[in-house]
């Protein structure tokens, strides 16, 4: 299972490409982070971060989102890319507390 993680509500963008193992454990394929975002869409970083991965977006069978809290509109325009990739390409999607995600990783 390839997985898309977006992460837009911070002061920088992050993208992470994983894989799933059939043993459950899962494994980051690639990871872009952009901390001047500007000039630079949402799509320009998924796109880098899936090439580094060498995986097609049509590969791609779940999109994880951040929630935030955070940026409005960077959590407006995650949300708006997964919702347009899930209709587009029928994949799960999965929205997660950023804050939740950011103590999991502290813990």
């Amino acid at each position: 299972m390839k997985i898309l993680a977006l992460e837009f509500s911070a002061n920088e963008r992050s993208v992470a490409v994983a894989d799933k193992q059939v043993d459950g454990s899962t494994r980051v394929v690639s990871f872009v982070r952009e901390s001047d975002f500007r000039g630079v869409t949402g799509l320009s970083i998924i796109d880098r971060a899936l090439g580094e991965a060498k995986i097609a977006p049509a590969d791609v069978t779940r999109i994880v989102v951040g929630l935030g809290p955070g940026s409005y509109t960077g959590i407006r325009s995650s949300i708006a890319i997964a919702q347009g990739w899930q209709l587009g390409r029928n994949v799960e999607l999965v929205g997660i507390s950023s804050v939740t995600c950011l103590a999991e990783q502290a813990r």
